[in-house]
């Protein structure tokens, strides 16, 4: 047991004392952050474990699974796919810096929305407060807000960002987010799309089970 959260202080017994850490406040607001982060990717979450009960694919995959024709993945065991469009490259203690590959196609850094054509290695600084992050180009990302759990009904607001033209659908999956009925059909589709002529999204819903719903708040164009 320790009195206070580790990032303001690890060793046990300074933190039992109330000694924090030189600092701690800088960790405890990276910390936050991606606490935050976690929060938005929620929805994005809950649809692809519902695609892995639905359909079998993992969450959580090695590149290899969806560029199954690009030698170069096959021996990358240091980053992954999350869901159908992200791509995480972690890093580890005292890592500043790290090569990562990026496949076919269009990939835009989650953090600076810079636009870099896949197929090659690339080398990124890593501040503490960052996960190297991904989104594929035509992406529709939709973020949660920040709540403090998520049952909270403001974590169904969304904003949608659209990478690039927009062109991949996204569905999200609703249901009761409690019981075991979605076994039995109970639960909704929610297919967001992106006309790129029109600078218009679309959010259409699939079924009509009564279960907390979404609510696209806004659409935000990205790279």
């Amino acid at each position: 047991y320790i009195k206070n959260p580790p990032w303001k202080q690890w060793q046990g017994d300074e933190n039992n004392a109330d000694v924090l850490a030189e600092g701690h406040e800088a960790v405890q607001d990276a910390v936050r952050a991606l606490f935050e982060l976690r929060m938005r990717l929620i929805p994005y979450l809950y649809a692809s474990f519902a695609r892995y009960w639905r359909e079998g694919i993992p969450p959580f995959r090695a590149l290899v699974m969806d560029y199954p024709d690009d030698p170069e993945v096959r021996k990358i065991d240091d980053q992954y796919l999350m869901g159908e469009f992200l791509l995480v490259a972690p890093v580890v203690a005292g890592q500043d810096a790290r090569k990562v590959y990026l496949p076919e196609g269009e990939w835009v850094d989650f953090w600076t929305g810079e636009t870099t054509q896949g197929r090659q290695w690339i080398e990124r600084e890593v501040p503490l407060e960052v996960i190297p992050l991904w989104v594929k180009g035509g992406a529709l990302l939709p973020l949660a807000e920040p709540t403090l759990h998520a049952g909270d009904p403001a974590a169904r607001n969304l904003t949608v960002r659209v990478y690039g033209d927009g062109r991949l659908v996204s569905t999200l999956f609703e249901d009761d987010a409690q019981t075991y009925d979605y076994e039995r059909g109970e639960f909704n589709l929610l297919r967001l799309t992106w006309d790129n002529a029109t600078g218009e999204g679309k959010a259409e819903r699939e079924g009509n089970t009564a279960v907390p719903a979404y609510v696209v708040q806004r659409w935000e164009r990205v790279g």
